[in-house]
């Protein structure tokens, strides 16, 4: 839904959103699954892309009536999910890493959509006006991380 309703995507012949959707779609993906157990995140931010906030507060309130202690800093670890692929912690350590990159919703959506718009090792029609659309999604991440840090 989010690549459908862009313009710059509905731009595109057919056959390149296919090969976009096709190869893009699972980096994003792995960079949504990097910014979940990023560190910093408590567990309702963490669930919220998930489970939507609504969900997510009914559960905090829920947990709180039960009298739970600690759940201010309880952090979701991958390994908490994925417990049954142990990955070395090198892994781990550049899923943390990666899920810091976009400090805040803007920033991960520019990055996301530098990262859909890539044409690298990709089969298309309209490659260049990928590139166009991926040049200006970086330049707007550019311009938007100087202005947020006065560079």
């Amino acid at each position: 839904r989010f690549a459908s309703r862009l313009s710059e995507f509905q731009e595109l012949c057919t056959a390149d959103r296919e090969e976009i959707l096709k190869h893009n779609l699972v980096h994003l993906a792995k960079l949504a699954t990097c910014n979940m157990f990023s560190l910093g995140k408590t567990w309702t931010s963490q669930l919220c892309p998930l489970l939507g906030a609504r969900e997510v507060e009914k559960l905090d309130t829920k947990l709180m009536s039960l009298n739970l202690t600690g759940l201010d800093n309880l952090h979701l670890t991958y390994n908490m999910f994925f417990s049954n692929h142990q990955q070395e912690v090198p892994l781990i350590e550049l899923m943390i890493i990666i899920g810091s990159w976009a400090e805040d919703q803007k920033e991960h959506t520019l990055l996301s959509l530098v990262i859909l718009f890539c044409p690298d090792m990709l089969d298309l029609t309209e490659r260049r006006k990928v590139e166009d659309f991926q040049l200006r999604f970086a330049t707007l991440l550019q311009n938007y991380l100087n202005y947020k840090h006065q560079t």
